[in-house]
């Protein structure tokens, strides 16, 4: 790594792995002890690649005729 791996950036990690991992949102509060749930928003990251597959995956749910 050409950056220094601080506190910071291990929270950032931190978050999005135990999301990718399927940790629900109140058990990843808990662990970084946000009084605030819309903090975890900052945090995490969604990659291209993620969204594309949600967007795959739920887009033809609605049902939507076009």
């Amino acid at each position: 790594m050409n950056e220094k791996f601080t506190p910071h950036c291990f929270r950032h990690f931190f978050t999005t792995w135990l999301r990718r991992s399927g940790c629900p949102r109140s058990i990843i509060q808990e662990l970084r002890g946000d009084a605030r749930k819309e903090a975890i928003d900052i945090y995490d990251h969604i990659t291209q690649a993620e969204l594309k597959e949600s967007y795959i995956k739920y887009i033809p749910l609605l049902n939507i005729k076009i």
